[in-house]
């Protein structure tokens, strides 16, 4: 499931199951419409959780599925149920797979058809995410394991991780390389802390890590605005900053201000401060670039320094390589559209995101790696569904290596943030090009045997490696024969709570005296679920017995919830 590129010779297509962790859904947008679809899959084994304001009937063949997760600490505002009451999740779903919907526009503004990447596809939504955007790591794992479970093929992940940890320490790291060894793709934004080198998140290489460009027809929304100093700070009166305009002169007036910092909360001062209207403009480092913003508490006029941008371009916004944990492995690992995104919007949330604005519209317009990620998560989806076989490193590869590095001029690709020409550690392979992925001609194929070879240059430790994989664990013991003569020892187990230990061989023959045989432990563990940050462990003991003697040992099995 997820949003649709308007290629013909994909829309006839109909594609897998697309789940999308993020704020949940408002399922009577139209988006979510049914027209044209055939019956659910049969592989399909999710289900629509009912809750607040939500019940099963607000599932169809479009919405396959919808859960909600809210065992995290923080403290559950908004709907108790996957119903959506902050917008985030309603516009990435939307994106990645939504219905074909006439006269769309968010206020009167970039009208049109709005549709999905792959518009044919399933969506299922995960809400994990609770107003303002709590977002808990219990929650999140346990929305992985259940779309798994619930056989989903690609995962749209427009949240955001600022903090990076190695990915042993890293419970959604090691969440994705469950998704990537049970056939999922996972595509994920790479964050908004751009242009700063080295802000990229969502970096392991089991995942797709998403940019965001400008695309090459942009938004730009006629409203009026302005700026206006007070005389007390010329540079924060220019910026608008509350309690630095000056009532008397503001009152009636259209207020020009200068973009930077909270650009919403720009609007209520200029309101507060009696005036009519407001300017916003770019200057310095914001470039030519223009987003679009609802801010319309007051007419407001958004407008770009003069001069024509090439497109597309490296959004200033979009996070950065080189990867702070494995910088030899480039991130992030494409670019897809980015700004000015129109997409469905609930009527609970707020368009500007203020508690000011309370006016309700069906679509609204963002910009963000988290509305290029479902873009990603679109593209995949319609390569699973022109090649049902192909595993998400193939999906992968096909979207990387033919991916480009040129604008609309043939020129290289630009950083919006300063105008120079941008290297991969911004764009990663290129900007998608969901045609030409269509037939790669060749793919790199990694396995899971692949990235655990990664995991071991990387110096992970066995130890560390079993905590990513959740695969057994084993280790070799070597036992000596201290006495005259020939034995003959069997083996005896009794295994830890919720453990399995297996060892071969099962049976040691000795022939003589100091001589050494190895045997191999193996332990495969359930989980057994410590409290959060906490350990458990569990014992057991492996005992060979040869009639005379029995040598016996313990075994330990620690499990950490990180």
């Amino acid at each position: 499931m997820i949003s649709s590129l308007q290629h013909s010779l994909m829309l006839s297509l109909e594609y897998g199951s697309e789940r999308v962790l993020d704020t949940g859904v408002w399922p009577e947008r139209q988006s979510y419409n049914d027209i044209g679809l055939s019956s659910v899959p049969s592989h399909w084994k999710g289900e629509c959780s009912e809750g607040q304001n939500f019940t099963k009937e607000h599932c169809n063949r479009k919405l396959v599925g919808a859960r909600f997760f809210s065992k995290g600490p923080d403290k559950i505002l908004g709907y108790d149920s996957p119903r959506d009451s902050e917008g985030h999740g309603t516009h990435t779903s939307s994106t990645a797979a939504g219905s074909a919907v006439v006269n769309a526009s968010m206020c009167g503004y970039a009208p049109g058809t709005a549709t999905g990447i792959a518009p044919k596809s399933r969506i299922a939504v995960y809400k994990v995410c609770w107003p303002i955007y709590l977002c808990d790591s219990v929650d999140i794992v346990a929305a992985y394991d259940k779309a798994i479970e619930d056989g989903v093929d690609i995962i749209s992940f427009s949240i955001g991780i600022d903090v990076v940890y190695p990915y042993h320490y890293d419970p959604i790291a090691i969440a994705q390389f469950g998704a990537m060894e049970h056939n999922v793709l996972v595509s994920a934004s790479g964050g908004n802390n751009g242009p700063s080198l080295g802000s990229v998140a969502n970096i392991p290489p089991w995942i797709v890590t998403v940019g965001a460009e400008l695309p090459k027809k942009r938004f730009f929304p006629l409203v009026y605005a302005g700026n206006l100093p007070n005389g007390i700070r010329i540079s924060d009166a220019a910026l608008c900053l509350p309690g630095h305009l000056n009532s008397k002169l503001v009152k009636g007036k259209i207020v020009v201000c200068e973009r930077g910092g909270n650009d919403a909360l720009k609007v209520e001062v200029v309101k507060n401060a009696s005036g009519v209207g407001m300017v916003l403009a770019n200057v310095g480092k914001f470039g030519e670039s223009v987003e679009a913003d609802a801010t319309d508490l007051l007419p407001t006029l958004a407008i770009p320094e003069l001069n024509v941008q090439p497109a597309p371009m490296v959004s200033i916004f979009s996070s950065r390589g080189p990867n702070r944990i494995s910088d030899y492995v480039i991130k992030p690992d494409l670019v897809a559209p980015g700004a000015d995104i129109l997409a469905a919007w609930p009527d609970d949330g707020s368009p500007a995101m203020s508690r000011w604005h309370t006016r309700a519209t069906e679509f609204n317009i963002l910009s963000g790696t988290s509305m290029s990620c479902p873009h990603i998560s679109g593209v995949a989806a319609l390569l699973k569904g022109a090649h049902h076989g192909w595993s998400p490193s193939r999906i992968k590869s096909a979207m990387m290596t033919t991916s480009y590095v040129v604008d609309n001029a043939g020129n290289p690709l630009l950083d919006e943030s300063a105008y120079n020409v941008s290297t991969p550690w911004h764009y990663g392979s290129g900007h998608v090009d969901p045609e030409k992925a269509l037939d790669p001609g060749l793919v790199y194929d990694l396995t899971t045997e692949d990235y655990i070879d990664f995991l071991c240059a990387s110096n992970y430790s066995q130890k560390d490696i079993a905590v990513i994989t959740s695969r057994p664990v084993n280790f070799t013991r070597t036992a000596t024969q201290v006495y005259e003569g020939p034995s003959s020892y069997t083996l005896k187990i009794e295994n830890p709570s919720h453990v399995l230990l297996t060892v071969d061989p099962p049976v040691l023959e000795f022939s003589e005296k100091d001589q050494k045989v190895s045997y191999v432990v193996t332990i495969s563990a359930e989980k057994f679920a410590p409290p959060a940050n906490m350990s458990a462990t569990v014992f057991g003991r492996i005992t060979w017995q040869d009639g005379i003697h029995n040598v016996s040992m313990p075994v330990a099995v620690t499990q950490i919830n990180v």
